[in-house]
C-alpha cells in the first residue's frame, strides 16, 4: 500500500522488488515523482480501477493513460457507470450485476420510513432528534448493537444539532464528524463509535465513498441532499 507520495527513484525500484501488487489512490500516485510514477506502472501488468465512475477526473485519468499507452489491461468497477455529466468511461462491459439479482440474492433489505413535518427549523430539528432516539433505543432494547448517525450541510449546523442530541441523550455520547478536524480527531471519533462508547454521530454530508461500519442502521436527516438520486447512495 503506498501512502505517501514517492520522490525516491531507488525507493521505488526496492518496492518492485518485493512487491506483487500495489494498492494507491490516484492523488498519492499524482503526489508521487512522475518518473516514479512511470517506474512503477511499467512494471505493473494490470490496472484494477474501483469507484471507475471518477476515471474522467484529470488526476485518475493521468493515472489511467500510462497504461492505455502501453496497451496493458484496465479493468473498471462501478456501481454506477452512467455519470450526470454525459462522461464516457470508456471500454466494453464484462460483467453487469443487475438490481434485479441483487434482490433475488437478498442484499436489499427494507428500510423503515418516518417522515418528520414541520416547517421551523429548530422544532424540527429536535422532533427528528426525538424520532430518530426513538427508533434507536427500541432497536436497543431488541437486542441490535446499532449506531445513528445524523446528517446535516455544514459544521455550524453540526455544532447545533448536536447540541439537541446531547440534551436529549448525553449519555450515548454525541459526536461530530467533518473534514475540518484534524485528521486525530476524526479517527478517534470513528473509534469511539465502532467501540460502542458512542452511538451517535452528527456527519457533515456524508463520512465518504466506501465507509463501512454495518452497525450503523439509523440515518436521521437533519438537512436533505440537492437530489433523490444522492439521497438514495447516502440512505444505502
Amino acid at each position: 500500500m503506498i501512502k505517501n507520495g514517492v520522490k525516491d527513484m531507488r525507493e521505488a525500484e526496492q518496492l518492485i522488488q518485493a512487491t506483487n501488487v500495489f494498492v494507491a489512490t490516484p492523488d498519492i500516485l499524482n503526489a508521487c515523482d512522475p518518473a516514479v510514477v512511470d517506474k512503477i506502472c511499467a512494471s505493473c501488468d494490470i490496472l484494477f480501477v474501483d469507484e471507475a465512475h471518477h476515471i474522467t477526473a484529470s488526476t485518475w485519468k493521468a493515472v489511467k493513460d500510462r497504461f492505455v499507452k502501453n496497451s496493458d489491461p484496465v479493468v473498471q468497477f462501478t456501481a454506477t457507470p452512467f455519470r450526470n455529466d454525459g462522461g464516457n468511461l470508456e471500454g466494453k462491459i464484462a460483467f453487469n450485476y443487475p438490481l434485479r439479482k441483487a434482490q433475488e440474492n437478498g442484499y436489499f433489505k427494507p428500510i423503515r420510513f418516518f417522515p418528520i413535518e414541520n416547517h421551523i427549523m429548530s422544532e424540527g430539528d429536535t422532533a427528528i432528534a426525538e424520532k430518530a432516539l426513538e427508533v434507536l433505543r427500541q432497536d436497543i432494547s431488541e437486542g441490535l448493537d446499532h449506531v445513528m448517525m445524523a446528517r446535516v450541510q455544514d459544521v455550524k449546523r453540526a455544532d447545533i444539532v448536536a447540541d439537541i442530541y446531547r440534551s436529549i441523550q448525553s449519555d450515548w455520547e454525541p459526536l461530530v464528524i467533518h473534514s475540518k478536524m484534524s485528521k486525530k480527531a476524526r479517527q478517534d471519533a470513528l473509534a469511539s463509535l465502532r467501540s460502542g462508547g458512542s452511538r451517535i454521530c452528527i456527519c457533515v454530508k456524508m463520512l465518504g465513498e466506501g465507509f463501512d461500519f454495518p452497525n450503523l442502521k439509523v440515518a436521521a436527516i437533519h438537512d436533505v441532499h440537492k437530489s433523490l438520486a444522492i439521497t438514495l447512495q447516502f440512505v444505502g
